[in-house]
């Protein structure tokens, strides 16, 4: 099994945006010395409640100046809305900077918000994200790059430098909609999948779908092919843990529900079509957030729900939310970090 340490990063107006990047390295570079695999780093845009990380590859180059064994992973890059060359690029560039410890985590998006702020409309983004994904594979090959799609075209680019790793980082793309865990699958791309905006027994379903087809393709899918991110939140007292996550968890949900529905109706949609995810998130409470969502508790009862978790998906990295929403202080983040590592991981 491995960690990973996953980072939004919502931002809300009692807090300072340069100490939540601040305390964002400082956990990683104690995730480092504490022997977490991996730090997923998470693009997002427009709205510091929800997140005040456009660019992951840009933090992801500080964490690698700062740290020498974690893999720096991004949770993800909204691919439909980068120029492919340039995210080829960057991400290349990264890789050097690591020394080779780049995962390339990306994904769709499912937040119309970023597609508007960008001008692109929704409706191109899996055309988009296709072609994306296939110049992006293109350009990390040695050859000079020809690329004639319905949204990006090329001639005869070579994109410099290639990756250290080759012939590139690994991939991961985020599969939270039966259309992307499909095209993954096809791809025999590794998935990252939450229970945050799935319910479990769909998710469970797609898990056992993904192996499939990797079976049918003759790719057989390992553990380490399929990541679950969770929030987590672990305290020598268990109702302890549950406290001082309720706060900080709750106005997370509560912003995701009302950011959706306040998109989906200024751009004019049919309340009877607005996604049932945001209606349950407006409505949904704590106790359900934590039979649903999280794992949380003292060391035993966190390590009872990594041991379903590894059950239900088959998982082989768990991504640990240590902060979900944002607002748990630094110091307890930090003792989640240590306690977790010491009393829980040894025993799974």
């Amino acid at each position: 099994m491995e960690y990973g340490l996953f980072y939004q990063l919502p931002s809300w107006p009692e807090q300072d945006t340069k100490t939540r990047y601040d305390e964002t390295i400082a956990q990683i570079v104690l995730g480092d010395q504490l022997g977490f695999d991996v730090a997923w780093l998470a693009e997002m845009h427009f709205q510091p409640e929800y997140s005040v990380m456009p660019s992951p590859i840009v933090v992801g180059a500080a964490v690698a100046a700062q740290t020498q064994r974690i893999r720096i992973g991004t949770g993800v890059i909204l691919l439909p809305l980068h120029d492919p060359l340039r995210a080829a690029e960057d991400a290349a560039t990264l890789d050097i900077l690591s020394n080779g410890r780049l995962e390339y985590g990306i994904g769709r998006g499912g937040r119309p918000a970023h597609y508007y702020g960008f001008g692109i409309p929704v409706e191109d983004r899996d055309q988009r994200f296709t072609e994306a994904l296939e110049v992006l594979l293109g350009a990390w090959n040695d050859p000079p790059l020809t690329f004639h799609g319905q949204h990006f075209n090329y001639d005869e680019v070579n994109v410099t430098p290639k990756p250290l790793q080759r012939p590139h980082p690994r991939l991961r793309i985020a599969a939270n909609s039966v259309e992307s865990l499909e095209r993954a699958a096809q791809l025999a791309i590794p998935i990252m999948i939450t229970p945050i905006t799935n319910a479990r027994s769909d998710l469970i379903e797609r898990c056992h779908t993904y192996r499939r087809i990797r079976e049918s393709i003759g790719k057989p899918a390992t553990p380490d092919d399929i990541a679950v991110l969770f929030p987590i939140f672990v305290h020598e007292t268990g109702q302890a843990a549950l406290d001082q996550m309720e706060d900080s968890m709750m106005r997370y949900i509560r912003i995701i529900a009302q950011t959706m529905l306040a998109g989906y109706m200024h751009h004019g949609t049919d309340p009877t079509q607005i996604p049932p995810l945001a209606q349950r998130l407006n409505t949904i409470t704590y106790p359900e957030v934590l039979a649903t969502m999280c794992i949380a508790g003292d060391p035993d009862q966190v390590l009872a729900g990594l041991q379903r978790a590894q059950d239900d998906y088959g998982t082989g990295q768990i991504m640990c939310w240590f902060n979900a929403g944002g607002l748990i202080p630094h110091t307890r983040v930090t003792d989640t970090m240590r306690l977790f590592m010491r009393e829980v991981t040894p025993r799974l």
